[in-house]
């Protein structure tokens, strides 16, 4: 516990951005925080979504808190843009099901992938906002 590397990241991030969810499993049952960031300000849902992670991202939102899924990091980019960026388009699909706030980082990164499914589902999100 307490272990970080030179970015501030710790073993859970680490093993978030690197989609290892059994090794984040093992760590939060031995009381590794699942709430902590970076020195970028990037949470362990970012990382997640970052690398691409469903299924990590599934597991972790309802134990970490919702305050991380529009958390943005010292860009002020939040897991969703880096979902958009990357294009996850099923994990980006996922988060704005969960109440992402569609932002206009997240919109930009969108248009730049090209998929229309994710394009429509961001458009339509910002017109509930």
């Amino acid at each position: 516990a307490g272990v970080r590397n030179a970015d501030g990241d710790t073993p859970i991030l680490l093993s978030c951005f690197g989609g290892h969810l059994n090794v984040a499993k093992l760590l939060s049952a031995r009381g590794e925080s699942l709430g902590g960031i970076n020195e970028f300000g990037c949470s362990s849902l970012a990382q997640a979504c970052a690398g691409g992670h469903l299924e990590l991202a599934q597991w972790l939102l309802p134990l970490a808190g919702e305050r991380l899924l529009n958390l943005a990091d010292g860009e002020d980019r939040t897991p969703l843009q880096y979902a958009c960026e990357q294009g996850y388009v099923e994990l980006a699909l996922w988060l704005l099901k969960r109440g992402a706030n569609p932002t206009p980082g997240a919109q930009r990164a969108a248009a730049e992938s090209g998929s229309k499914k994710l394009i429509r589902a961001l458009n339509a999100g910002s017109a509930k906002s």
